[in-house]
């Protein structure tokens, strides 16, 4: 699974951090070497032959982000090979 952050303007990467205490300032966890900006994400997939399908709050609807305890910028990307 693939976390995005949106409204993050680029993605920020570096695989030469390997301080496991950097790591997880800076991405979120010991094993990361990257947090994606959305946009950025969806682009990279597209550019791979990939399309995206993007499920946000509209298609959900507010009431099952709320029993969910979404936060309403939650995106669910489903990526498919056309």
């Amino acid at each position: 699974m693939t976390s995005t952050i949106v409204g993050l303007p680029e993605t920020i990467e570096d695989p030469s951090i390997t301080d496991e205490g950097e790591r997880w300032r800076l991405f979120g966890q010991n094993d990361h070497v990257r947090l994606y900006a959305h946009d950025d994400y969806v682009a990279r997939i597209g550019a791979s032959g990939f399309k995206v399908h993007q499920f946000d709050e509209l298609y959900f609807g507010n009431w099952l982000f709320k029993k969910l305890e979404l936060k309403s910028s939650s995106i669910l990307n489903v990526v498919f090979k056309p």
